[in-house]
């Protein structure tokens, strides 16, 4: 998982923020010292990335990647679940298409890390091999440290403009530019691993929606990116995905845990 601005009130925002805290490239705000209407809705994004730094929890994400080449259309489901709980976190996305069909399994715990693929996704049946590895080695194979609120780097640089769409019953919603540079290194390799890609994605434009309430509590978040990918010839894509939370601050299980311990480099 930005700008220095008017206040919740007020829409657009310019400058740089107050940096309370950074973490692998991520803004994070952990002990808020304002209330959510008075934050911005950067500083707001930066508290619940800070908020869900620590916390267990459980995301489903949801969501397609949708092209049209020549009278082809083409479409990419996806589906991840991530768990986050007692200082480890278990991730596991699934990308199915007519041409790309990939699962993955993945367990975080400190400095290391072991996955394990998918042999066929459509029937949920996994591999029993199990490949530790370093937490490095994970992250230069496939870019996003599962630890992150989004799929991009957020931070005063990265986040170009930040809006309240909403404000009712203690509930928020917000819209943010993303740059598509800058704020997509990392997601840019993720792209390349689970789409099978010849080269990384030329990324055009990112957009993210974040719903949460007045503790810095997120409901969903909603990504919208288009981009260029090299697959079969050059594709214009859009996609849309929608992370939604549950089980905040709870104990969540994470399965088959003890084997992915056990399998740690």
């Amino acid at each position: 998982m930005v700008s220095s601005f008017a206040f919740f009130g007020g829409c657009k925002q310019q400058g740089t923020p107050l940096l309370v805290g950074k973490e692998d490239g991520n803004t994070l705000i952990e002990t808020p010292s304002k209330t959510a209407d008075e934050y911005t809705p950067t500083e707001n994004l930066f508290a619940v990335a800070g908020k869900m730094r620590r916390v267990n929890y459980r995301a489903e994400t949801t969501g397609k990647v949708t092209s049209k080449v020549a009278f082809i259309h083409y479409e990419q489901k996806m589906t991840d679940v991530k768990i986050q709980s007692g200082g480890e976190i278990y991730f596991e996305a699934r990308s199915t298409s007519t041409l790309v069909k990939v699962g993955l399994r993945a367990f975080l715990s400190g400095e290391k890390a072991v996955t394990k693929k998918a042999e066929n996704v459509a029937e949920d049946r996994w591999s029993t091999h199990l490949s530790p590895m370093s937490k490095t080695e994970y992250l230069e194979k496939y870019g996003v440290d599962p630890a992150w609120l989004t799929n991009y780097v957020l931070n005063g640089e990265t986040v170009l403009s930040g809006e309240l769409i909403s404000s009712e019953n203690g509930v928020y919603v917000c819209r943010y530019t993303i740059d598509p540079v800058a704020g997509t290194a990392a997601y840019r390799v993720k792209m390349k691993e689970f789409g099978s890609l010849n080269s990384l994605p030329e990324i055009k434009s990112c957009t993210l929606e974040l719903s949460f309430d007045s503790a810095w509590t997120p409901i969903y978040l909603k990504a919208e990116d288009k981009y260029t990918i090299s697959l079969v010839g050059e594709m214009n894509c859009v996609s849309v995905l929608t992370q939604t939370f549950s089980a905040i601050g709870e104990d969540v299980e994470i399965p088959d845990a003890e084997n992915y311990r056990a399998a740690l480099k």
